[in-house]
């Protein structure tokens, strides 16, 4: 009987940290193409191409734009064999999704559902009440457009780069090369190819090409040369801190009123909302009877500091931690209707423990009296907010619905991928036998008893090396991809892999690039890891950020912070 030998200690460890890296949210890296980066085109004829159909694994499309968008991420070879295997593997990253669907929720997972319901709750309920009566006049957007929006400029450059501990001497040959290609430029030769050969910049390969923009996305110097060009002319030398530059401006825009007025009045909502939260939250906070139970409280923090979280008693788990009073159901909600009482509980408390990050947790059971009850603060707001959402009936929209379903289905598959790691990582006998006979040189003079700790400890680090590779997680995913294979239905359509190698255009020439990493690392997302930290519309934040209002929109349509650009 072969009895398998458990890792040790230190193995242990390399283990843990390697369940919450890479090879733990494979599937997010190796569809980060699919699920963040795919982008739609400006052109509609674009548009229209890169959502026509390649494959369909069970109800989910899997698009031209998407298989394009996974192959650049990935940087596969740009040929109909390259297009066939992306489109494999995606296919295979759906198929792990159905795999993960009938994956029952442990209690941590169902936590955090709880968790995130009630935060899209809490958005939509923003939406929908708070941001309900909040209007921007047209008159307040053309005055915003005709005070706050400028041109608009197109250009390329030449930029010879300087380190910044670049000596006298190194900077003096960095400027007599860029004064170099200003000559050639403005004695008629190519533009573009002097970029290519003169540049040392990541856009060096593009021949120089700049994307659209506005006053104060560019360093000042920059800025200033480039906007006192017409369209063809070429600067003289500009030195910033990239080192020197020279400039043709492409052409010079002004975007429509029309093409603007959404981020506009994004811009001009924003303060509006937030002052909105602001003055819900007061009112909410003050006019609740909100009460923290001191001896409740301190009973919770027992818990907590006991480590005793799985098994807290009913009668313990019952216990009110705060109370508060709500409109009642039949008020529709109403700040003054009758009110019924409603309580955070102990239960409660540890159920949403249970969903956070182990650091958060140990951070939680560090807390006194005092810390607990500001911890709590922002839990019973949310339950607060959610409870004024029930009392006028509403529930999870369709859209948010969705992305629910989605964040819990991430969860099961980033469990399920866990786990198939610790089942690679556990080494039986024969596995320890077979290491050391291939590597009989090296234990020369020991007896298998003798070398086990070191094989152990070689075996497990070579098989966390192959989950954490590109290659490795994508095995994994193929594996579990063919559990479900039989009982899915998938349909290909291979004369949609051209419209992908056309999507695509001619492969990159990287040669010049800087910064390029190894073919095929990856799709170059970080994992999605807790994915509902946030509410999906707004950056993640702290859980229990009160309604979920975002950052201010910023400028949507304007400048960004002066200088913060880089050519």
């Amino acid at each position: 009987m072969i009895r398998p030998i458990r890792v040790h200690e230190r193995a242990a460890r390399r283990v843990a940290r390697a369940l919450h890296g890479p090879a733990a949210a494979a599937l997010i890296a190796f569809s980060a193409a699919v699920l963040a980066a795919c982008q739609r085109g400006d052109d509609a004829a674009e548009v229209e191409a890169a959502e026509r159909p390649v494959a369909v694994v069970d109800d989910d499309t899997i698009t031209v734009g998407q298989t394009a968008s996974y192959m650049r991420a990935t940087r596969a070879d740009r040929t109909h064999e390259g297009a066939r295997r992306a489109v494999e593997d995606l296919i295979a990253v759906e198929l792990v999704k159905v795999a993960a669907r009938g994956e029952p929720l442990t209690p941590e997972q169902e936590a955090l559902r709880e968790t995130w319901r009630e935060q899209l709750m809490i958005y939509q309920y923003r939406d929908s009440v708070l941001y309900k009566s909040i209007a921007v006049p047209d008159s307040a957007v053309e005055a915003y457009y005709r005070e706050k929006v400028g041109d608009e400029v197109k250009a390329r450059h030449v930029l010879v780069a300087v380190e910044p501990t670049a000596t006298p001497q190194e900077k003096a040959a960095a400027r007599a090369r860029a004064e170099e290609a200003l000559a050639r430029a403005r004695a008629g030769e190519d533009f573009e190819e002097l970029a290519r050969e003169y540049s040392s910049g990541t856009t060096a390969a593009s021949g120089g090409e700049l994307d659209w923009f506005g006053r104060g996305d560019m360093v000042p110097a920059f800025e200033r040369a480039v906007f006192a060009l017409d369209p063809g002319d070429i600067s003289d030398v500009v030195e910033t801190r990239f080192g020197y530059h020279v400039i043709r401006l492409e052409g010079k825009r002004k975007k429509s009123l029309e093409e603007l007025r959404p981020s506009i009045e994004e811009a001009l909502r924003a303060p509006k909302e937030r002052e909105a939260v602001r003055a819900f939250e007061d009112s909410l906070m003050t006019g609740s009877g909100l009460e923290f139970l001191e001896s409740n409280v301190d009973s919770l923090v027992a818990v907590f500091a006991a480590d005793s979280v799985g098994r807290v008693p009913e009668r313990l788990a019952s216990l009110p931690v705060a109370t508060w009073r709500v409109p009642g159901p039949d008020s529709g909600g109403k700040a003054g209707a009758a009110p019924r009482p409603d309580s955070l509980t102990i239960g409660t408390v540890v159920e949403r423990f249970r969903g956070l990050p182990a650091e958060n947790q140990a951070a939680v059971k560090a807390l006194d009296r005092g810390r607990m009850v500001q911890a709590l603060a922002p839990l019973v707001r949310n339950e607060m907010i959610v409870g004024r959402a029930e009392a006028l009936g509403m529930e999870l929209d369709e859209a948010r619905q969705r992305q629910l379903d989605d964040r819990l289905e991430s969860v099961r598959v980033t469990e399920m991928l866990r786990r198939r790691v610790r089942e690679n990582v556990t080494v039986s006998d024969s596995a320890l036998r077979a290491a050391w006979t291939a590597d009989s040189t090296r234990f020369a003079g020991s007896s298998f008893e003798e070398a086990t700790p070191a094989l152990r400890q070689s075996v497990v680090q070579e098989r966390l090396n192959r989950a954490n590779s590109w290659e490795g997680q994508r095995e994994m995913v193929l594996e579990i991809a063919e559990t479900v294979r039989d009982d899915v239905d998938v349909e290909r359509y291979e004369d949609g892999y051209e419209g992908v190698l056309e999507l695509l255009g001619p492969p990159p020439d990287t040669s010049s690039v800087a910064g390029g990493g190894a073919a095929g690392a990856g799709a170059g997302q970080s994992p999605a890891g807790d994915a509902g930290a946030g509410l999906g519309e707004a950056p993640a934040g702290a859980a229990g950020a009160g309604t979920g209002q975002a950052p201010a929109a910023g400028d949507a349509a304007g400048p960004g912070p002066e200088g913060s650009g880089t050519p």
